[in-house]
């Protein structure tokens, strides 16, 4: 259990480096890397190759490349629910889960959707203790192949927000070039239509 909470830890760390870059974005890079090197090496590393970038480029650079990434046409879209569902009804009732779980742990998501990847893992950074099972699922039957989406699309387009998305991808265990297709498909292995609660596996995942 403690390595499993040092991972939620883990990603509330790193939920803010996937907003909207402000002037505090090399900080926060650098607290992340300071507070994730011991325990997570290779987590590090990735975020030292994207504070590389940060520093040689000008801010009006890091807002283009973001805005390339995951806004207007992007290499991929932020949010967890579009990776697993598309925009389909789906996508619909796993937000309106999610809502429902928000509230039910008393998390503010703020104005962005509930699905936006930065929402997701503050919620697990600052909330798994609230219902440890939920949170599970969301990491192991959620985020985990929508991350692994998301990785793939930006190594191909050689956005330097690959090395941020793969920093993640070492703290939650999706392993390198992970075939999307070896994780369970969501219609199949998961209830969309119980809420308040979290999406949940219907029984042993097969992959």
């Amino acid at each position: 259990m403690s390595e499993e909470r040092e991972m939620y830890k883990a990603c509330g760390v790193l939920a803010p480096l996937f907003r909207y870059p402000t002037a505090e974005l090399v900080a926060q890079v650098r607290a992340s890397e300071a507070a994730l090197r011991e325990r997570w090496p290779e987590t590090a590393r990735c975020l030292r190759e994207f504070l590389a970038f940060l520093e040689v480029q000008p801010p009006a650079r890091w807002e283009e490349v973001y805005t390339s990434t995951f806004d207007l046409q992007p290499v991929c879209w932020p949010y967890v629910g579009y990776q697993l569902f598309g925009e389909s009804y789906k996508r619909g009732m796993f937000m309106a889960s999610l809502r429902g779980t928000y509230r039910q742990c008393g998390f503010e998501p703020g104005d962005d959707l509930p699905d936006h990847l930065a929402v997701v893992l503050t919620f697990l950074g600052h909330c798994w203790h609230r219902d440890p099972d939920v949170a599970r699922d969301l990491v192991e039957v959620c985020l985990k192949p929508a991350l692994a989406k998301m990785v793939q699309a930006a190594q191909k387009a050689r956005t330097p927000y690959a090395a941020l998305l793969e920093a993640l991808t070492k703290v939650v265990g999706v392993p390198a070039q992970q075939d999307v297709q070896g994780f369970p498909v969501m219609t199949d292995r998961v209830n969309l239509g119980a809420p308040p609660h979290m999406p949940r596996c219907n029984g042993p995942f097969t992959f």
